[in-house]
């Protein structure tokens, strides 16, 4: 170790992924930093993951806890956890040398970010690479209207960097969570010294418990960002990803998330009025567009009755197609034909393609 530097404790939540677990560790081992702290949490997995941990040694820490979800699982690692920065890794993703240096010279440069996270590539199960992660996630080019622009020098001695300089950002972001989601947890470094018990994970929810956990440390600190892609999102087929949720649960768990962080807000909601009201509005209007295409009906009454109470009125023309399919007991494949029927008249005429936002009310 390198006298001086500061500790990095790497967490990696684990529950039966011993077969992807070893590239994920190995990843973390390699990285280019002097102090370095790696603790699994096995989230009560039923297959070999403590014997693949404790194939490391006392490199690699285990912790165990009966299996209580991922959020449960981070917040435990936390709680593990002894390094001045912490660093999250997904069981099936893994990260280039460079990665924690590269963030941890944003945190050298500017003491009042909190977190740090960076652009990252999608591994598809073909084999296929999938670059500008961050973008994809947000659905459109990525900007940092709110943050000054960094430029981190390679550091010297043996480094790993494979450029001399890389482009970096930090500034507020909570207003921009509002509406998108650029952030792969892999990809996320902390100061220890933002969290508290405010900021941890909210665990035993659905989806979006990142999202949440990212907006609660930028209401209280700055967010950087390093553009370049330092972390191999993995995509595969496990069951119980947020890839295979339902498109209602994801469409119910993002308005929950507005509710209980911007909404909750009265400061951020009175200076950001007509924000909060678009997002919150379109967020209403794709629970009800996702309950009429899964057919519950009574979901999307109520919450097509709360915007109008809300006195909302964009996208107006989508709401009362909404409230005449609810009307309809066919009002479901009603609304699939009419959105199919969408789609191809764009593609007719050519329309560019979009790629999809995390968020499902974009």
């Amino acid at each position: 170790m390198r006298s001086g530097d500061p500790t990095v404790s790497v967490v990696i939540p684990a529950y039966n992924r011993a077969a992807r677990l070893p590239a994920a560790i190995d990843s973390a081992l390699r990285q280019d930093v002097g102090r370095l702290e790696v603790i699994v949490v096995d989230d009560g997995s039923k297959d070999e993951t403590r014997d693949v941990v404790g194939a490391y040694g006392d490199r690699v820490r285990y912790v165990y806890q009966p299996n209580a979800g991922v959020g449960a699982a981070r917040n435990t690692g936390i709680r593990s956890a002894t390094g001045e920065f912490i660093a999250f890794l997904d069981s099936d993703d893994r990260w280039q040398p460079y990665k924690l240096s590269m963030q941890l010279a944003v945190f050298a440069a500017r003491p009042a970010v909190g977190l740090v996270f960076s652009d990252f590539t999608i591994e598809k199960p073909d084999g296929s690479v999938q670059p500008d992660g961050a973008s994809l996630w947000a659905g459109r080019p990525l900007d940092f209207p709110a943050m000054a622009k960094l430029s981190l020098a390679r550091p010297g001695g043996d480094s790993a960097w494979p450029v001399d300089s890389v482009s970096a950002w930090a500034g507020p972001m909570y207003r921009q969570l509002l509406n998108e989601l650029p952030i792969l947890t892999s990809s996320v470094v902390v100061r220890r010294e933002a969290l508290d018990h405010r900021t941890w994970y909210t665990e035993r929810v659905a989806l979006f418990e990142d999202w949440e956990f990212f907006a609660r440390v930028a209401y209280r600190r700055e967010v950087g960002y390093v553009a370049a892609p330092t972390t191999v999102n993995v995509g595969h087929l496990d069951p119980g990803r947020v890839s295979k949720c339902s498109s209602l649960d994801r469409a119910v768990s993002y308005l929950t998330l507005l509710e209980r962080v911007w909404l909750a807000d009265p400061t951020f909601c009175q200076e950001h009025r007509d924000a909060v009201g678009l997002a919150h509005g379109r967020a209403l209007l794709a629970v009800a567009r996702e309950a009429l295409l899964a057919g519950d009906h009574n979901l999307a009454g109520d919450v097509l009755g709360r915007w109008r109470d809300a006195g909302y009125r964009d996208r107006r023309g989508w709401a009362r197609l909404y409230g005449g399919c609810a009307r309809l007991p066919a009002g479901g494949t009603l609304l699939r034909n009419v959105l199919r029927g969408r789609t191809l008249v764009r593609l007719m005429m050519g329309a560019e393609g979009r790629h999809d936002s995390v968020n499902p009310a974009a």
